[in-house]
């Protein structure tokens, strides 16, 4: 009985012969079904390959994740059984890299979920070598200036060179750059003799400041599994990628530089080079409970496009992060959560956003939604999460289940001073956030952000065709704005005036505020929790009792004596209290402040404004 084993240069010839008599073999432009591109990554024994008399399954084991590549297949009826023997041994699996040419002969099982992240860029060669026209003046301007300015050459790796690339790799790294592909990297480059795949090394004074890694595949493209280049010589990420298509991609009509894994500023660099495609890959799972919450999703929020719902769905739904009710053993309602950071007065603090929260129609109004409320109240308590959040179409509906409204929003055109801008098209996660931070930290309270949230936040809503452009007046940035044609999702201002935008009006559009119409709501969840983590101000000083009550998480209804002294509070269950409040109440005094005498100052009025929706 065959095993799972890692992939081999002994699986090559079986491997090509199948894969090559496939109906969707002289149409494949992608980079699944390259043998020497599953081969580098099997370098810390990721890819996985079971054989049968008919098929082979491949699978990738990393990070606590298992994913199935498009089977190999010796007929294409195959294919379907080869699919079906994936799921039946492992439910749980999602099977990856699937393009519209296969569809047709997978079996209808599960969903079929779109992976933008997978999906591959696809390039005519001769366009991308020749670089004629206007739309290829700046790439052909890069390459210019590195012509000129300096002494280079292009040469084809040799064993004695490693020594040289792994310093390259170093100061690569040093500079930012991502390794995590290194241990790919050095497999097919130790391997080219015995592959096929071509590795050029891009020197400038007898130091490597550059390479990449390629090789015409079985179906007659070119593909590129790996370029980096040292980005203080300007020009050399633009003279490397056209270098080396021209040496050696002359003879094939496409290429594939291959997927963005959702990193804008790595989308943007491929859609730079003038792509004619983008190779759509699919996905499919079928977990019963995913996809019931799945089609729920889908009929509640029709604006929302299916892109975008398969994005969530595969990239961000976490089964121990749903809760939902279920009906004679049927999902009709349920809710998801969100991992943010609450910074008050400088203290982080982590919390759950609610986002998706939804009900079957023919459900609705029996009380289901604010079950799955309660439980996810009384889950959190129990991980310790201090504060839950979320964005509610109808604020009313949640005071019930302990909300408060924390925070708020008002239109644009509440600022009477308008100034004419222009807007300039940035990737850049970097300026994002800088201007975010800029704006958020005048204020006591705020979600904290980094890199990596920008990075989630544009790749899921480039699934609806948004893009993030800077708001310019004359040279001067104003803020930045998140919009497609006339729809605006986020705007941050770093002033109090309204821009004038050719052709987008933004009358419409509410902005975060500290007064106006209701916007951010928020509960306390675990009362301990909090005021085990808040440190006071240093020279508060203060002795209080008080009782809480909690008709929902029973634990917080408790007696507290807090005790505060040089900037440390000390908390104890007592039996006396001087005063009664609400969890309203205390979550309204946790999170906004107050100042009312009684709390001595322990928790000062605080300005909060967020951003965050979902």
């Amino acid at each position: 009985m065959s095993t799972f084993k890692t992939l081999a240069i002994q699986d090559q010839m079986r491997f090509n012969q199948w894969v090559s008599l496939l109906p969707w073999a002289h149409v494949y432009t992608s980079s699944e079904y390259v043998f020497e591109n599953l081969f580098a990554w099997s370098s810390d024994e990721c890819i996985h390959i079971r054989w049968f008399d008919h098929f082979g399954i491949i699978k990738c084991q990393k990070r606590k994740q298992t994913w199935y590549f498009p089977p190999v297949v010796k007929h294409v009826d195959d294919f379907k059984d080869a699919i079906l023997w994936i799921f039946r041994h492992d439910p749980d699996a999602r099977l990856i890299g699937l393009t519209d040419d296969m569809l047709p002969y997978v079996p209808d099982i599960g969903v079929v979920f779109y992976d933008d992240r997978l999906s591959e860029y696809i390039y005519d060669a001769k366009s991308f070598i020749e670089q004629k026209g206007s739309k290829y003046h700046r790439k052909r301007n890069l390459v210019s200036q590195f012509i000129k300015k300096y002494s280079y050459d292009l040469k084809p790796y040799q064993p004695s060179d490693r020594e040289e690339v792994m310093k390259f790799i170093h100061g690569y790294h040093e500079q930012g750059g991502s390794i995590d592909d290194l241990e790919p990297l050095m497999k097919a480059i130790d391997h080219s003799n015995q592959f096929s795949y071509l590795v050029d090394l891009l020197w400038v004074e007898n130091k490597v400041i550059g390479l990449s890694v390629g090789l015409i595949s079985l179906f007659n493209h070119g593909v590129v599994l790996f370029e980096k280049a040292d980005t203080h010589y300007i020009g050399s990420y633009a003279f490397l990628a056209t270098a080396f298509a021209e040496r050696h991609f002359k003879s094939v009509k496409f290429i594939t530089r291959q997927e963005d894994l959702g990193i804008p500023e790595i989308k943007h660099s491929k859609l730079s080079y003038l792509p004619i495609k983008k190779d759509r890959k699919y996905a499919i799972e079928i977990q019963p409970k995913k996809i019931e919450k799945y089609h729920l999703y889908l009929e509640n929020f029709k604006e929302d496009s299916k892109d975008y719902v398969d994005h969530f769905f595969l990239n961000h739904y976490d089964e121990k992060r749903s809760y939902d009710f279920p009906v004679d053993g049927h999902v009709v309602s349920a809710l998801h959560l969100v991992p943010k950071t609450l910074s008050l007065y400088g203290q982080s603090f982590p919390i759950e956003m609610i986002v998706a929260a939804a009900t079957e129609k023919d459900y609705r109004k029996q009380g289901h939604m604010k079950f799955v409320i309660q439980k996810t109240l009384c889950s959190l308590y129990d991980s310790g999460i201090p504060f839950v959040t979320l964005y509610p179409v109808q604020t009313n509906y949640y005071i019930s289940s302990g909300f408060i409204t924390y925070a708020y929003e008002s239109l644009i055109t509440e600022w009477t001073e308008s100034v004419e801008c222009r807007l300039e098209h940035t990737s850049s996660t970097t300026k994002l956030l800088n201007i975010y931070k800029s704006f958020v930290e005048q204020y006591d309270g705020y979600m904290v952000r980094d890199i990596q949230t920008y990075r989630e936040l544009l790749d899921a809503l480039s699934q609806d065709h948004y893009i993030s452009s800077l708001i310019y007046d004359h040279d001067h940035v104003l803020g930045y704005l998140i919009h497609r044609e006339s729809s605006v999702e986020e705007i941050v201002l770093l002033s109090q005036v309204r821009p004038i935008i050719p052709n987008l009006s933004i009358e419409h559009v509410k902005i975060p505020s500290t007064f106006g119409q209701p916007a951010q709501m928020a509960r306390l969840v675990n009362l301990k929790s909090f005021l085990h983590q808040y440190r006071p101000h240093d020279q508060i000083n203060a002795d209080i009792t008080f009782r809480v009550s909690d008709p929902i998480i029973k634990e917080n209804n408790l007696c507290l004596r807090i005790i505060a002294s040089a900037g440390h509070l000390t908390i104890e269950d007592c039996i006396h209290s001087d005063y009664h409040l609400s969890i309203e109440e205390l979550t309204k005094i946790m999170i906004c402040g107050t100042n009312d005498p009684r709390m001595q100052g322990l928790f000062p009025i605080r300005e909060i404004i967020t951003f965050d929706k979902y």
